[in-house]
């Protein structure tokens, strides 16, 4: 598993240059290089960009995993890896708004691609024992970038933060590609990453879509509908409906994001520990237990508000209510996560895993971007409480797809050793 060190320095890095835009418009703005009259303008055309890379993530990631098995996984993740390092590079250096708007774009179908072939390294690299605790590592590594990134946004000069940052994204390509080619030089799974394979996406869907298979891709879409509310207005829920400052709210979203950094490494370490003591079912078991008591806790923080008169006194124990049910609701709610992915690569074969995971992707993307805009909608309709407390609700659809289909046909489906090509 000491290859997932480099690949995780990788995944903090993308995610970071990601995010560094969110903070550094404004400056981006004064130098003209991004439209706007005033700066609520500049805020907008700044926010195309992720339009842009969400848009790009749900048309484009079934042809880039089509791609992806043509080219090579290990080829994929070096060369492109280099080619996102250059490109913001060149985010650094542009001086007009199209050009800007390009390069985002370009930034996003690089990381969609580097995103897409590092799922499915993790599962070809890893046995099944390891395997959850391997997606945890990006999906944790994935939680620390963005925040750093806008971090990095409001303390550092973005046109030196862009070419610093492309510059080691480019150089942590090449050691993550190392670490996983010299251990396996000359053994059967570098066959298998470097291999060159064309199919039909007819004959790949119909080889991957097991009843498992089609549960977790509806799961993950449900599953991203809360996630895509919460992340892009936990702060401003905070403020407006518990009544918290922006200061108050902004440390309590930070808080649920450390937790979920621990969450998915305590879901992915607790669903391996099972698989390796015999009881694959705990892929299953690990995850609803964690649903049952994030959700629960979720809909308690949402709901809070609710029932309290004095909710914007911020000495008062409410304060620490916040903290609790921030901590707790995020870290629960993040355990299943690494055990999603896990089950999807133990039911797929080697050969159509990038297709499997593309359509994962493409659903948890349309999850995360209807969940802002189904909130941005109601909360003017039933108001912000009852707007996120229905949608943090869907969370129960996935509990009950968990329990009624997954539980009963994931290990029919499940692949002998699930699907490992080496030993880890």
């Amino acid at each position: 598993m000491k290859h997932l060190i480099p690949i995780a320095i990788f995944v903090v890095l993308f995610f970071l240059v990601y995010s560094i835009v969110v903070s550094a418009y404004s400056s981006m703005w004064r130098e003209g290089v991004i439209w706007g009259s005033t700066l609520e303008e500049a805020e907008f055309y700044a926010g195309l960009f992720a339009i842009l890379h969400d848009a790009i993530g749900i048309l484009l990631v079934i042809p880039l995993a089509l791609i992806i098995d043509r080219l090579g996984r290990l080829q994929t993740l070096a060369s492109l890896g280099l080619a996102l390092g250059v490109v913001n590079i060149l985010i650094g250096a542009v001086n007009d708004y199209i050009s800007l708007l390009i390069l985002h774009g370009l930034q996003g179908l690089f990381q969609l691609a580097m995103t897409l072939v590092i799922m499915v390294i993790i599962a070809d690299t890893l046995v099944e024992f390891n395997r959850a605790l391997g997606y945890a590592t990006y999906y944790a590594s994935a939680v620390l970038g963005y925040p750093l990134g806008i971090v990095v946004g409001t303390t550092i000069y973005w046109r030196i933060g862009y070419a610093l940052f492309g510059s080691l994204i480019a150089m942590a390509s090449v050691a993550a590609f190392a670490s996983i080619f010299l251990p396996i030089k000359g053994s059967s799974l570098l066959r298998v990453l470097t291999e060159r394979t064309r199919y039909s996406i007819s004959l790949g869907i119909k080889d991957i879509s097991s009843k498992t298979a089609l549960a977790i891709w509806i799961i993950i879409f449900f599953w991203g509908i809360p996630w895509g509310a919460v992340s892009a207005y936990a702060i401003t829920y905070f403020r407006d409906v518990w009544r918290f400052s922006e200061t108050i709210a902004t440390i309590l979203a930070l808080i649920g994001s450390l937790s979920m950094v621990v969450g998915h490494f305590v879901g992915g370490w607790l669903s391996d520990r099972g698989v390796k003591m015999g009881d694959p079912m705990s892929r299953v078991k690990i995850p609803t237990y964690g649903l049952v008591i994030g959700l629960i806790s979720m809909l308690a923080i949402v709901a809070y508000p609710a029932f309290i008169s004095d909710i914007n006194s911020e000495t008062s124990p409410h304060l620490y209510v916040a903290f609790i049910l921030s901590a707790i609701g995020m870290l629960f709610t993040t355990i299943p996560y690494s055990s999603y992915a896990a089950i999807l690569s133990e039911i797929v074969s080697t050969k159509f895993r990038a297709l499997a995971f593309g359509i994962y992707m493409m659903a948890s993307g349309l999850g995360w971007a209807l969940g802002p805009f189904l909130y941005s909608h109601l909360k003017d309709i039933i108001s912000p409480l009852y707007a996120m407390t229905l949608i943090v609700s869907t969370w129960i659809i996935p509990l009950a797809i968990l329990r009624k289909i997954v539980s009963k046909h994931y290990l029919s489906d499940r692949l002998p050793g699930g699907g490992s090509m080496e030993q880890s």
